[in-house]
């Protein structure tokens, strides 16, 4: 069982790690390039809008729903059922309220086409995600594992073949790589609830309405915990869009830095999800959590430091290697934006822990005052530097407000503080990160040359101090199998 466990996750981090950033870079980069930053803004900022309401079509349903099963296998045919009903309210719930607002923010009535299907996109993953919270709870983990790339793979084969296709003479257009998305959302839909059916054959579509509103109560927390963070990580493009005068374009730009943030995330987001069970666990069982918030804090945001302060000094380079239309202003935005990735990671770290101690009413306080500083910002910002520069200032400030708050939270739950060697061995990590990336930025000519040495050496001085620790991995994963 110990080593089902360890493969499973291996194969889901090397399955992500293998489709996701091709994704990110062989075809969503290469689709902003081919498009132009004006039409992909307008697709990125009306992608961002239907997917602030995404949290409406699952409202936490899927833990609940992965926990539910995992205890009760045998229950499967007779809830399901239920979950669907509340799926369907939810889904037609998301339509209105994504129509409504269209309408009331004034969308231009040609963009409401890409807005449905966007929309529709939605919902089929938001269906997948459900059919994978069944497939978890009945520990098919490697079919779990597959439909976490599946649709994003298919849209790979598909948008390869428009991009690069002699067949294909025609200019690629936005909305083909809608249709790409909707094509491989349906597929891996239908395929995952065929399966889900498989294991059902005893399936009766009978209705609880106790059962419904149970689940919807205590689904509720982790649902508002959702929107909140949705909102507050998502509103700014939709904003750069509706108060610019050259708002698609600027969401363009936006898009192309936030992009590679996401990508760069990737890695804290798989490394949280192995987090959760673990703090779970070990709380409940009174067990000293601090060795491993200390050791995922070296294996999660010392790495994150490192490479957003070196991305920081390369910004200009990275962009222009990346995208065909990338001007001054890209790598301004992307140099400020990609900070983020440390608050980002450590949020990783320490909301999670956070969640695992059941302090939700402290993540929604914290995240609905994030919501409110962001608004306000972006608002301010965005028209002040009359740019997507004012976006990318108050996402960083948002971040770091967050983290702040989080780690005052944990020291005050968990009387957990860094020792002062910690700090002084954090200090001189962080100052020859400055150091190496102000060396190699100067005075090595090539910069792709100078942005991989500034890496590694950074690397090699973390494992120098103690702050790159490797051997603490053993204990994360004793406590993994044990979970």
């Amino acid at each position: 069982m110990k080593n089902i466990l360890v493969k499973n996750l291996a194969f889901l981090i090397f399955l992500n790690l293998l489709v996701k950033p091709f994704w990110i870079f062989g075809i969503d980069r290469t689709v902003q390039n081919t498009v132009g930053p004006e039409a992909y803004g307008q697709y990125y900022a009306l992608f961002s809008f239907t997917m602030l309401f995404q949290i409406i079509l699952d409202m936490g349903l899927a833990n609940y729903n992965t926990r539910n099963i995992s205890r009760h296998s045998h229950l499967l045919s007779k809830y399901l059922p239920s979950f669907l009903v509340i799926k369907l309210l939810f889904s037609f719930a998301y339509v209105i309220i994504v129509s409504l607002l269209a309408y009331g923010l004034g969308y231009d009535a040609s963009l409401y086409p890409m807005a449905a299907l966007l929309g529709l996109n939605q919902i089929l993953h938001s269906g997948i995600q459900f059919n994978r919270s069944n497939l978890s709870g009945l520990h098919l983990f490697r079919t779990d594992s597959i439909f976490s790339v599946l649709d994003r793979l298919l849209v790979i084969f598909i948008c390869a073949f428009l991009l690069w296709s002699s067949y294909v003479e025609q200019s690629f257009d936005i909305m083909w790589f809608i249709y790409a998305q909707t094509t491989a959302l349906s597929i891996s839909f239908v395929s995952s609830a065929v399966i889900v059916a498989g294991y059902s054959p005893n399936l009766k579509f009978r209705t609880n309405k106790r059962f419904i509103l149970m689940i919807l109560k205590q689904c509720f927390p982790f649902a508002l915990l959702g929107i909140l963070m949705i909102f507050y990580t998502r509103m700014d493009s939709v904003m750069i869009e509706r108060l610019l005068p050259n708002g698609a374009e600027q969401a363009g730009i936006y898009a192309s830095a936030y992009r590679l943030l996401e990508a760069s995330v990737m890695y804290s987001l798989l490394f949280s999800s192995f987090l959760l069970p673990i703090f779970s666990r070990m709380l409940k069982q009174n067990e000293d959590i601090k060795p491993i918030t200390t050791f995922s804090f070296k294996m999660v945001v010392v790495p994150a430091i490192i490479l957003a302060l070196t991305a920081c000094f390369y910004r200009h380079d990275i962009m222009q290697l990346l995208y065909t239309h990338a001007t001054e202003e890209f790598g301004r935005v992307f140099g400020i934006l990609f900070l983020s990735l440390i608050p980002m990671s450590a949020g990783f770290v320490y909301g999670t822990l956070l969640t695992a101690n059941g302090n939700m009413r402290i993540l929604n306080q914290m995240s609905a005052v994030g919501l409110i500083l962001n608004f306000a910002l972006n608002y301010w910002l965005i028209l002040h530097y009359n740019s997507a520069l004012g976006a990318a200032i108050a996402t960083i400030i948002t971040q770091f407000m967050i983290m702040f708050i989080q780690l005052f939270y944990v020291a005050k739950i968990f009387s957990w503080m860094p020792t002062a060697k910690s700090l002084f061995r954090f200090a001189i990590t962080l100052v020859s990160i400055l150091v190496v990336n102000y060396i190699c930025f100067e005075y090595l000519s090539v910069p792709l040359s100078g942005f991989c040495i500034a890496i590694l050496t950074a690397c090699f001085i973390g494992f120098l101090v103690k702050m790159i620790d490797l051997s603490g991995l053993k204990i994360l994963l004793k406590s993994r199998l044990k979970s």
